[in-house]
């Protein structure tokens, strides 16, 4: 919701207010007390726009900041250099980035009744490494940035992130506060955009298409139907066949949902010889919702939401 992203805002802007204090000494307020976070009973456009002026005047401050920092350090004065190592306690968690290796204390997520184990996450900037260590043990696994599939952000917990790695299984990780989460995301996804070899696409093609079966099977050869343009036109020779998204939708049908999605992966391997991965499917009565993408995209899709709405029949 827009309160969310304009909470999360706020957020990062406080930790670079925080850094910028810690490097120059300032001693200027990271946020009016008068901010509100929000919640669903506080959802009027008052409070929005009241959000969205303290946000403003946070960013003014940020700059004003900002200015005095780099003049002192660059003229020397006092005030100019690290005057103090100590945090502000609501930024406990947050490293300094006066350094190429940024650690940050983490409690692995076991479940409501299994124990928290404490690890420690460090990122390392200049070589692009993810080093994971369990605190009280000397052993620690190295991972390039790489190998850092998907940082999945809770909802239900603002300190908490999954964090998918390849070829491992999804661990949640609870930071100390949403502050050293966001920095944590933040210091990933610079050292990939730093260190990338190639550009990530920064656009997608969408199959979406409905069928209405009258209560039958489908004909043995329905390929000509992704192959179209719409409208019953072939596609045209110089579009892609292979879509990253394709959104299948039927009514009607005269087929089993596990059989139906079999037959879709099947003819679109045939077409374009690549294995499609379900992300979701949802049926109402006839009608029915399937959700295929490429492999490569699979790890970067979370938090997938669906809604039915029962109209009756008639």
């Amino acid at each position: 919701s827009t309160h969310r992203e304009v909470d999360r805002l706020f957020a990062q802007i406080d930790v670079l207010q925080s850094l910028l204090e810690r490097v120059g000494g300032a001693k200027q307020s990271l946020a009016s007390a008068n901010y509100r976070r929000s919640s669903p009973q506080d959802s009027s456009f008052d409070t929005i726009h009241f959000k969205l002026s303290e946000c403003s005047a946070a960013i003014q401050r940020l700059e004003s900041t900002a200015y005095s920092t780099f003049k002192g350090l660059s003229s020397g004065t006092p005030g100019g250099g690290i005057t103090s190592l100590s945090q502000p306690s609501s930024f406990q968690g947050v490293p300094s980035v006066l350094t190429d290796n940024i650690s940050f204390d983490v409690k692995l997520d076991m479940g409501a009744f299994g124990p928290k184990k404490n690890f420690c996450l460090k990122v390392n900037l200049k070589e692009g490494m993810l080093i994971l260590t369990k605190q009280g043990d000397f052993t620690r696994v190295t991972y390039p940035h790489h190998d850092v599939i998907q940082l999945i952000k809770s909802r239900s917990k603002e300190q908490k992130l999954g964090l998918l790695l390849e070829g491992q299984s999804r661990k949640d990780y609870i930071f100390t506060n949403m502050q050293a989460r966001e920095h944590f995301c933040q210091l990933i996804q610079m050292t990939r955009n730093k260190l990338r070899t190639q550009p990530e696409s920064d656009s997608l093609s969408v199959f979406v298409g409905t069928w209405n079966m009258g209560d039958t099977a489908p004909p043995p050869e329905i390929g000509t139907w992704f192959k179209s343009e719409g409208w019953g036109r072939p596609l045209d020779k110089s579009m892609s066949l292979a879509h990253d998204i394709y959104a299948i939708g039927t009514q009607e049908s005269g087929m089993g949902e596990k059989e139906w999605i079999t037959k879709i992966k099947s003819v679109l391997k045939s077409l374009v010889d690549i294995d499609y991965e379900k992300i979701e499917s949802k049926i109402l009565w006839g009608i029915r919702l399937v959700i295929l993408v490429k492999p490569e995209h699979v790890k970067k899709i979370s938090h997938v939401q669906h809604s039915l709405v029962r109209t009756g029949i008639g």
